[in-house]
């Protein structure tokens, strides 16, 4: 699969903390990809090659059980000034998700 589209890069470390961090999300298009797996959220560190943080049509395992993500999305993304970005990804890399599952439910995570 490739990229497709990148949406809502959001940034952190740079000033002044020991590591640089960058999330974004996006789509990917090929490679047995559909409507139901084709958007995730990606980060790099340092400049580093980005890599796949968490996917649609991916299981989670929850309080609830077992529970596959239908979307995803950085909290605030929607907003068209971007005063989220710092509460979203922090100086160690971690990083705020908002996620809907197929069964209609939703759950803000952080991913290490």
């Amino acid at each position: 699969a490739t990229h497709a589209s990148l949406d809502h890069p959001v940034v952190s470390g740079a000033s002044g903390g020991p590591n640089g961090y960058l999330a974004y999300i996006g789509t990917v298009t090929g490679g047995g990809t559909t409507a139901a797996n084709n958007k995730g959220i990606w980060r790099s560190t340092n400049g580093g090659a980005p890599v796949l943080v968490l996917r649609t049509g991916d299981t989670m395992s929850t309080s609830q059980g077992s529970k596959t993500v239908a979307n995803i999305d950085l909290p605030g993304s929607g907003m068209d000034i971007r005063p989220w970005e710092l509460p979203v990804l922090d100086n160690t890399g971690r990083l705020l998700i908002y996620v809907t599952y197929t069964d209609g439910t939703s759950a803000q995570v952080i991913a290490p």
